[in-house]
């Protein structure tokens, strides 16, 4: 069964660092090979394997299409109680390793100085949420991804739609606080 996320294109990143993609969302024979490049986008330097449909990311990112920091999504990975340690990571099947601890649980490459898993991108920058790695821009910065999670969702704290709320808010204001008193004035 192919859920409503795997018919979205891969820059649409899942909600978390789990979610996948299946093959069929990113192969279809009735696409040129121009369109099937569009459906399948690999960010910060992540390489694309279009037979298994994945993405290898870079050290120190994670998700189907390398658009998330690999990091913990569970504050008590390593700390105990909680899972305290890798023997943790194969409970209910493997889903501490698989949605709650995956930079513990290695099911993704965390960056660790001198010391290289798949390939490094940009000096090894990492972007906060929501933001992935411009490679045009030298030397990288980050830019915001949209479409993505942070840019389409009111769930979690921080948002970026959150912040653009109030950012906006905040120049609604500025501009009626100025131009009621230059009227004053």
């Amino acid at each position: 069964m192919v859920d409503a996320f795997d018919q979205q294109v891969c820059s649409e990143t899942p909600m978390s660092n789990s979610d996948s993609f299946t093959a069929a969302s990113c192969l279809d024979v009735s696409l040129t090979e121009k369109q099937q490049n569009a459906i399948l986008k690999c960010q910060n330097c992540g390489l694309l394997d279009k037979k298994a449909c994945k993405c290898t990311c870079a050290d120190g990112w994670d998700s189907p299409d390398c658009s998330r920091v690999c990091k913990d999504d569970h504050q008590r990975c390593g700390m105990n109680p909680g899972f305290p340690t890798k023997a943790s990571c194969s409970l209910n099947n493997f889903a501490i390793a698989k949605k709650y601890c995956r930079k513990m649980c290695r099911s993704c490459n965390p960056l660790i100085e001198h010391t290289i898993f798949n390939h490094v991108c940009c000096e090894r920058k990492l972007c906060g949420d929501g933001y992935v790695l411009n490679l045009k821009s030298k030397p990288c910065s980050c830019t915001l991804l949209c479409p993505g999670p942070k840019c389409d969702s009111l769930e979690g704290k921080g948002s970026v739609l959150q912040y653009c709320f109030i950012h906006i808010f905040f120049q609604i204001l500025y501009f009626y606080s100025t131009t009621k008193v230059n009227f004053k004035l």
